[in-house]
């Protein structure tokens, strides 16, 4: 907990991202109508075998402040929303729904599967996500590491049709309003993903292979390169909130896109640390809440959201 804080549920969730559901709230899986904060679970938004969400409705006498739409990491290739379990909780204790959202790994299916993927359970909500207090106006794209990828280049889409053309993606139900962005720990542009340094950079190379099938991903001409966010950019983007450690070879792609969101005058907050900063942050360091710049991005992307402005420009 940051000093002069008080108490909050936040403390009570550790840094082990597969720990048994634990202490925030009691809280029951259901594949009914979440009553009395129930999360209901492995809702299936598509037909593809892994096209599966779980509602975390907010716990909160009052209505949620927004609802938090995330995308899992595991480098396109891994990773599941039941990693995150004890992070959605804290989220809905926040006052947010959550609706955590599993999409088709590759190789079982390739870019950009995945971000259209992202619009068919968009649809989905605005079909049917009223019975869970969700406002379809109010919705956060968000994801962390290769999830971040695909939450920035879908809410890009919700915002530029000509970049949501070039995708393939399917129309998106015109009740939807993407207000605002978390991305943490993401990959943002072809080129300086290409030309990163260190060992884990060079590894998520290696997954993006897998991911778009293409050993030529970084070319000009390949659509991951091409599409990329931060090229892609317009001040149309929703308002987002950005992060990443000061010991992750990605971090540089999202200092570049919150330069360049700055710059084009969308309304961002930020969270980077000094290299000399200790203790060190990592690869999605904002899931280990036992340590403070964890809280820190906590607190500050929730006051972010929570703030009001978040109307679309």
């Amino acid at each position: 907990m940051l000093p002069g804080n008080k108490p909050s549920t936040r403390k009570f969730l550790c840094d082990n991202r597969r720990a048994p559901r634990a202490a925030v709230a009691v809280r029951v899986r259901s594949s009914g109508g979440g009553e009395n904060g129930q999360v209901i679970a492995d809702i299936r938004y598509d037909e593809a075998a892994d096209a599966l969400f779980d509602v975390y409705p907010a716990l909160s006498p009052r209505p949620a402040d927004a609802t938090i739409v995330w995308l899992h990491g595991g480098g396109w290739i891994g990773g599941s929303k039941d990693e995150l379990v004890r992070y959605f909780e804290v989220l809905a204790a926040e006052g947010f729904n959550v609706v955590a959202v599993n999409y088709t790994l590759a190789p079982i299916a390739h870019y950009p599967t995945p971000v259209r993927q992202v619009f068919q359970a968009l649809n989905y909500l605005a079909e049917r996500g009223q019975r869970w207090g969700i406002d379809n106006r109010k919705i956060v794209l968000a994801g962390d590491s290769a999830g971040a990828n695909i939450a920035a280049q879908a809410a890009l889409a919700a915002t530029n049709d000509q970049y949501a053309a070039k995708l393939g993606m399917p129309a998106l139900a015109p009740d939807i309003d993407v207000v605002a962005t978390v991305l943490q720990c993401g990959v943002y542009d072809a080129a300086m993903m290409a030309s990163a340094k260190g060992s884990f950079a060079a590894a998520v190379r290696e997954m993006l292979v897998t991911y778009t099938d293409d050993p030529y991903w970084a070319e000009p001409s390949s659509l991951f390169a091409a599409q990329s966010v931060l090229p892609n950019v317009t001040q149309q983007f929703p308002a987002t909130f950005i992060s990443s450690g000061n010991n992750d070879d990605l971090t540089p792609q999202s200092k570049a896109l919150a330069q360049r969101l700055r710059q084009l005058g969308v309304l961002t907050s930020e969270l980077f640390f000094a290299r000399s900063a200790r203790p060190r942050t990592g690869h999605e360091y904002q899931f280990e809440l036992h340590t403070e710049p964890a809280q820190r991005n906590l607190e500050q992307m929730v006051d972010f959201i929570r703030q009001g402005r978040l109307e679309r420009h």
